[in-house]
């Protein structure tokens, strides 16, 4: 049913071409323009909606846009600001409605703005935990979108016990991945594949520590060449790894290298 306020001003806007949109009215203009077909104002709603989008509302635009295909335009500014905003979306009581379509939208994005691989761990739990007896199904397909190498040892194990099915033969090609790199430690640093690598948010910093004493041949400057020699980590993996510290014993001093 459309309110009074909102058919006032859309009258307002077919007899002179202006409509005031603002935060309150803006929703109920959407729905009205869409319900209506008036395709003038639904165009215009949608390209001067993205001042109103924010992390307490922009599921419910997204929603929105389900109803009315229509709205495409507004369906991908909501998709991008959610992808952006992910950890402040995932804090609100609205995250755990998400439909699985929205959410696989989500977590399976390559440019999800997260600080660290447990956030999408936490969150693909928080969605299935919700209601579990309905959502336990879906585990399969979200564990996919987690970068397992990445998340840490004790939500890895949370994972192993609380789905344990998903560790019986045959293993996922992804959860195999997960049991080869969280099941040596030391061979991490030398593993490498893309999902090992960091989402464009993540802010988690790896590194090679190289300790070297006061009869070391290996004097800083050569701590580079020397750790490819060991055959730890390749020159091109340099970026990749972004530093390389040296601790000499001899100074009792931490230097980065590269």
């Amino acid at each position: 049913m459309v309110e009074a306020n909102t058919m006032k001003m859309v009258l307002h806007f077919l007899y002179t071409g202006e409509v005031k949109i603002t935060k309150n009215t803006a929703r109920d203009l959407l729905f009205t323009a869409a319900y209506l077909q008036i395709a003038c104002l639904q165009r215009l709603l949608e390209q001067r909606h993205a001042q109103f989008l924010g992390p307490e509302n922009v599921l419910d635009y997204w929603q929105l846009t389900d109803l009315y295909p229509d709205y495409s335009l507004l369906r991908k500014r909501c998709e991008k600001f959610a992808i952006l905003c992910f950890q402040t979306i995932l804090e609100t009581s609205k995250f755990v409605n998400l439909t699985l379509p929205k959410l696989s939208i989500l977590v399976f994005s390559a440019n999800l703005n997260i600080t660290d691989e447990n956030i999408v761990f936490d969150a693909v739990m928080k969605w299935i935990l919700h209601d579990f007896p309905a959502r336990k199904c879906h585990i399969r397909k979200l564990v996919d979108s987690i970068r397992l190498p990445l998340i840490d040892g004790n939500r890895y194990r949370k994972l192993k016990t609380a789905f344990p099915d998903l560790f019986v033969e045959p293993l996922s090609d992804f959860v195999r991945e997960a049991e080869t790199f969280h099941g040596d430690v030391g061979a991490q640093m030398r593993y490498s594949s893309p999902r090992t690598e960091l989402r464009p948010g993540g802010a988690t910093e790896k590194g090679i520590l190289v300790v070297t004493g006061p009869t070391s041949p290996v004097g800083v400057g050569n701590v580079p060449s020397y750790v490819c020699d060991l055959g730890e980590v390749k020159s091109r993996d340099y970026e990749k790894h972004m530093k390389v510290w040296c601790f000499s014993l001899a100074d009792e001093a931490m230097e980065t290298v590269v």
